[in-house]
Order: C-alpha cells, then sequence, then structure tokens
C-alpha cells in the first residue's frame, strides 16, 4: 500500500496498516514524502510516481 506523505488521509493508511500488521497480515506502507493523495496517477510526469509504480511492479512480479 502507499500513502504520499502530504495527503490528508495518511494517518488512516498508517492505522490501516498497524491493523493489518496486528492482524498478522503481510503489509508494506510506503509513504513518499511531499507527494498529495493518488500520487501514482502522475506516472510520467512525476519521477515519485514512477519510481513508486516501478517498486509495486516488482513487488508484483516477485
Amino acid at each position: 500500500m502507499n500513502a504520499g506523505g502530504a495527503e490528508a488521509l495518511l494517518d488512516d493508511a498508517v492505522r490501516l496498516a498497524d491493523r493489518a500488521r496486528a492482524a498478522v497480515v503481510d503489509v508494506t506502507l510506503s509513504v513518499v514524502e511531499g507527494m498529495q493523495h493518488v500520487f501514482p496517477f502522475l506516472a510520467g510526469t512525476a519521477p515519485e510516481a514512477d519510481d513508486e509504480l516501478a517498486a509495486l511492479a516488482a513487488w508484483y512480479h516477485r
């Protein structure tokens, strides 16, 4: 799961990840500083979005 460091829902993402871990769910939360909500939609225009999508693709292919 990912979240932008400057988004309004960051606290919700952190709480969700914490609750998932407490329920023994394997979860990774990636917080990208300075990015807003749904920042991966900026793919092709923001290097942070490109990097995050590459990381998600690598996780998926494992």
